[in-house]
């Protein structure tokens, strides 16, 4: 996550072994951009985003937010408002419709 908080470092420090792509021949081209410095200064130029500077403790608290919502089992079984969450920040209360 830390790489897209910064577009310049995040490009910079970009690992293609990551990458997942799909397998086109010898012919393909894929890595030409990253591979001339002046390209890969258009596109961090071209992205929209202003660097975002966050600390250990609001990363971990953002991905335990994107995992909670790959929990198979909120998408069934369970409806109205949880306990907890599973950052441990505090609900917001809410009162009772009727």
């Amino acid at each position: 996550m830390r790489h897209h908080l910064d577009r310049f470092e995040g490009l910079g420090i970009y690992d293609r072994r990551q990458a997942a792509l799909h397998e086109l021949g010898e012919s393909a081209k894929d890595w030409e951009p990253m591979d001339d410095l002046a390209e890969v200064l258009r596109i961090a130029m071209a992205a929209e985003i202003e660097p975002v500077e966050l600390c250990d403790i609001e990363i971990d608290y953002f991905m335990r937010f994107l995992r909670a919502l790959e929990d198979p089992i909120s998408r069934h079984d369970r409806l109205g408002v949880p306990v907890r969450v599973p950052s441990d920040l505090p609900l917001d209360p809410i009162s009772d419709p009727s």
